[in-house]
């Protein structure tokens, strides 16, 4: 963790549980149930985050 004089930064150790796109091809097919599901907690998640203004920096969209 360290802080200039306007933002803090925290660095986190790296997480090795695989990315959610290795998941999806890994699972063949959600369906629109199971996909509304995961979509509502990412976006939950990420709103609690902003609210607490907290950033994410490594988010991604892969396209095939």
């Amino acid at each position: 963790m360290f802080e200039t004089s306007k933002k803090l930064y925290m660095v986190l150790e790296l997480l090795t549980g695989g990315e959610l796109f290795d998941r999806i091809v890994a699972k063949g097919s959600y369906s629109e149930k199971e996909a509304s599901a995961v979509t509502k907690d990412i976006a939950s998640a990420l709103k609690y985050l902003h609210s607490v203004n907290v950033v994410h920096r490594d988010l991604k969209v892969r396209t095939r």
